[in-house]
């Protein structure tokens, strides 16, 4: 019933400028994501919560240029971190467990579909590419003896990690958000999931992680954002 009333109040309403095609919006992004990083084998691990997500920060700026009151096309460059805790680690005779991070600049190239149902809210759904560009890398390990479990409890130790991964981290959006109308701005919360599909290891480096030489690693990440749009144009 609220869906049927919502396309009746919008199609007896006049069309806003916002509504009509070729108008444009310009606006910022802040919130977390919620990552890790998936193997298709990285060795034994006796703990329960192998392998887990940890939280960083994401944040930047997008403009979308909106052919239809129905369909945009967004743009987006944004600073995000990612990264995976408790995986294996080796390097010579220090061994133990690590925890990675990386920070990375993210573009994306992103279809906007709304659903403009009433005017105090409208929902939308995004899909599309996402190019990562890894600008740096870290482990924070757990160290101790090669061969042991002497790690345990010990203090963690953070190093360069760089080398571990190659530069592009290609994959694909799908999300969905509401857009609140303010006035002067549209209030944007969204949530979306980015799934790598390119190998990030660089698993052919024998002096990195014994663990990764070899293995596949692909980017998961569960991403929460608010930000402000504000119209320009038409």
């Amino acid at each position: 019933m609220l869906f049927t009333f919502g396309v009746a109040s919008a199609q007896t309403e006049p069309a806003t400028e916002g509504d009509k095609g070729g108008s444009l919006q310009v606006g910022f992004r802040l919130g977390t994501t919620y990552s890790k990083f998936l193997l298709n084998d990285a060795g034994y691990s006796e703990y329960a919560d192998y392998n887990r997500r940890r939280v960083g920060f994401t944040g930047g700026g997008f403009v979308t240029y909106n052919f239809s009151k129905w369909v945009g096309l967004s743009g987006e460059v944004l600073y995000s971190q990612t990264g995976t805790n408790n995986i294996n680690y080796q390097v010579g005779n220090i061994a133990g467990m690590t925890d990675y991070k990386t920070s990375n600049i993210a573009l994306n190239v992103l279809a906007d579909i709304r659903v403009p149902v009433i005017s105090v809210y409208e929902p939308r759904f995004y899909v599309g590419p996402s190019f990562d560009f890894i600008v740096d890398g870290w482990n924070e390990r757990y160290t101790g003896a090669a061969g042991s479990t002497s790690y345990v409890g010990s203090a963690k130790g953070a190093t360069d990690a760089t080398n571990q991964f190659k530069v592009l981290d290609f994959g694909m959006i799908v999300g969905a958000g509401l857009d609140f109308d303010l006035k002067f701005a549209k209030l944007k919360l969204d949530a979306r999931y980015r799934q790598g599909l390119s190998n990030i290891n660089n698993k052919t480096n024998q002096s990195l992680n014994r663990y990764l030489v070899g293995k596949d690693m692909h980017s998961s990440s569960w991403i929460f954002t608010a930000g402000l749009g504000f119209s320009i144009g038409k």
